[in-house]
């Protein structure tokens, strides 16, 4: 079972990056709504409610009196029609993807993960397109109950890059609406400043080149 917990924290420091220094900023990202509610794939939770739980659903999280319940035998039904894998890979990451009895989108170290459940759980017997789902659904639950007791949270980050005397240029960039469990904002931090850093000297060559041809251009009059 995948563990749901935070591996990058908010923090602010120096990076270099193709030479250039830059300041990246991870920072909490609490303007998100829950994650059942920006995309789809995930199984039907109930908002908070006092009642008891109903056949099928299992407590998300309680907070006093209040719970929220996850339809478990809906997801089950979602996941056997979405035919959905265990763990599909964030937006705008590069997909490293195969498939397994059917399942959508599951990244090869998934794939050995889920094999290693269904060995362990169901013996030699070959994983049915049922147990792939059960799977998944546990999954999805276990990653909806780690954002609603903080276990992870959204994340964003901003790059900015630094004059030779260390104060902030107006070159930045900034990314919202990654997850605290997955390091790959830091990935996608280092790739944008490598952008800016790209961009800058692509500026850079294009002045020189303009002032090169501008005093060029002086000279052919001057001779003339």
């Amino acid at each position: 079972m995948t563990a749901f917990s935070t591996k990058v924290w908010p923090e602010e420091r120096q990076i270099i990056v193709d030479a250039m220094h830059f300041t990246r900023v991870i920072a909490l990202d609490d303007r998100n709504d829950p994650p059942w509610e920006q995309a789809d794939g995930h199984g039907p939770v109930a908002d908070w409610t006092r009642r008891e739980k109903r056949p099928g659903e299992r407590e998300l999280h309680r907070d006093g009196r209040f719970r929220r319940y996850y339809d478990v035998a809906a997801a089950q039904r979602m996941a056997l029609r979405e035919r959905w894998g265990t763990q599909r890979p964030p937006a705008a990451r590069p997909r490293v993807a195969t498939r397994l009895h059917g399942a959508r989108w599951c990244d090869r170290a998934t794939v050995a993960r889920l094999q290693d459940w269904l060995t362990m759980r169901f013996g030699t017997k070959p994983a049915s397109a049922r147990m792939v789902a059960a799977q998944a659904v546990e999954e999805d639950f276990h990653y909806l109950r780690g954002w609603c007791t903080n276990a992870w949270s959204d994340l964003g980050y901003t790059v900015t890059l630094l004059a030779a005397d260390g104060r902030p240029t107006p070159e930045w960039d900034a990314c919202w609406g990654f997850e605290s469990c997955d390091a790959y904002i830091l990935t996608a931090a280092t790739d944008a400043a490598a952008a800016i850093a790209e961009r800058v000297r692509t500026s850079h060559r294009d002045a020189v080149r303009a002032d090169q041809r501008a005093l060029f251009a002086g000279w052919d009059l001057a001779g003339a």
